[in-house]
């Protein structure tokens, strides 16, 4: 029976580091796929997309660990729980925010390889700055303010939307219309009429 190896099952087979090479790990995270490129002694080693599979991608890392220098992704929607497991493992991680990464001006394409590819050059090349990442009880509390001010903004669209729409169709606002501001400033009120 002939089964043909991946490009990156050959690499991963084949590969072998020391401690005296530099290899950086760019990863552009998605919910369902993970762009993964090595950078390796100061140039493109592999790249390739796999499965958002964290126990994989840690197998994987573990055969590359000894020259490691640094896991670098963008922080996103997925969080920062890929991070929090990396570093579990004592595995050189960093996030950086997307805002901070330096970006080409003329962009022809936009793949989650190529964006791998450049997360571990500019790794390699010091470009990028790491951010802080949260615990899980920070990120949870920074998600229910951003939660709030998102519901309180949503809210008051509506309401602009309702009078618009009374305005427009020649109808009086009803009397409780002015209650509005009281009930969201959670300010007591005493004339309901």
């Amino acid at each position: 029976m002939n089964t043909r190896l991946s490009k990156k099952q050959m690499f991963f087979n084949k590969v072998k580091l020391t401690k005296d090479d530099n290899l950086y790990i760019g990863i552009d995270v998605h919910k369902e796929s993970y762009g993964v490129a090595l950078w390796l002694n100061d140039t493109p080693a592999i790249d390739f997309i796999m499965p958002a599979d964290t126990e994989k991608l840690l197998k994987l890392l573990e055969k590359v660990r000894i020259a490691l220098k640094r896991i670098v992704y963008e922080a996103g929607p997925t969080g920062y729980s890929l991070a929090r497991t990396l570093q579990k493992a004592n595995l050189p991680t960093a996030v950086v925010a997307p805002s901070k990464t330096p970006r080409q001006s003329a962009r022809d394409s936009k793949t989650d390889q190529l964006d791998a590819k450049t997360l571990a050059r500019y790794a390699a090349k010091g470009l990028l700055r790491p951010i802080a990442i949260p615990t899980r009880r920070q990120e949870a509390d920074r998600q229910l303010t951003r939660t709030r001010d998102q519901l309180v903004s949503k809210q008051s669209e509506v309401k602009l939307q309702i009078k618009s729409f009374l305005l427009q169709h020649g109808i009086e606002q009803p009397p409780a219309v002015h209650l509005w501001k009281m009930l969201c400033d959670n300010k007591p009120f005493t004339n309901i009429a």
